[in-house]
């Protein structure tokens, strides 16, 4: 993520001894990690479909998401490297500025940057926590509601749909 000059104090990639700073950010961010990577999960799903990435580049003989095993080694690192970004303060401040959009505000975004190929995952925050969604498709019924069609890496079989009512200001999923 910062590159070998920032982060160790002796070596390089491969056998790197990190600076203490170094450290007690990798030791945090790994704690962290331990409550969940549905950010990484979304955003490398969300690369593959886009065409950034490649499953093979991932594991050999992947082609889908769905092939990738989370344990194996490129697909591990790609999945921690893609969480770990959440808290760049780039990325930390449009999370927050999202958060204060009405959610069908966040819809009609959500359906650009999807035409647009700008990699874009959702965040859904409730009382417990908060969890990353892969978004698929927008749809819109002409009048109230729209639909977020959704890849949950807790149910990586099923696309979901998160509800948004224009209406009310508002947001369900099933799945929160």
């Amino acid at each position: 993520l910062f590159g070998a000059k920032a982060v160790c104090s002796s070596g390089t990639d491969a056998d790197c001894r990190p600076t203490p700073a170094a450290r007690q950010w990798i030791d945090q961010a790994n704690s962290d990690m331990a409550g969940g990577r549905c950010e990484g999960l979304a955003v490398v799903s969300q690369r593959i479909r886009e065409g950034r990435d490649q499953a093979s580049a991932l594991q050999p003989g992947a082609t889908h998401t769905l092939d990738l095993q989370k344990d194996a080694t490129n697909v591990a690192a790609s999945i921690g490297r893609w969480w770990a970004t959440q808290d760049y303060p780039e990325v930390d401040a449009a999370t927050a500025a999202a958060r204060n959009k009405a959610p069908d505000v966040v819809a009609t975004e959500v359906a650009t940057a999807i035409a647009e190929k700008a990699g874009v995952t959702i965040g859904i925050y409730f009382t417990e926590g908060g969890h990353a969604l892969t978004p698929i498709a927008v749809a819109w019924d002409g009048g109230d509601s729209y639909k977020i069609v959704v890849y949950d890496s807790n149910f990586p079989e099923k696309l979901q749909a998160l509800d948004i009512s224009r209406k009310s200001h508002t947001w369900s999923y099933p799945n929160a």
